[in-house]
């Protein structure tokens, strides 16, 4: 999944969990990329808080250093 595509569609408001919140994952895991807020979130069943989903996908994005772009450009 492409990360870019991700932020611009939380920006925009338009993601569900199942589609965007738990598919990056377990791509960023297939790529090997390792963080135990990622596991967790990619352990998560339903039924789903989005609260506690997007805290752990924010946990994951901090604990991997992803670069996260600035909406005045989007």
């Amino acid at each position: 999944m492409d990360t870019r595509k991700l932020f611009y569609d939380i920006y925009k408001n338009n993601v569900t969990v199942e589609q965007y919140y738990l598919s990056c994952p377990f791509c960023m895991l297939e790529k090997d990329y390792e963080s135990s807020s990622l596991y967790i979130l990619a352990s998560l069943q339903k039924p789903y808080n989005i609260f506690e989903v997007e805290e752990y996908f924010r946990r994951t994005v901090e604990e991997l250093k992803i670069i996260v772009p600035l909406n005045k450009n989007v």
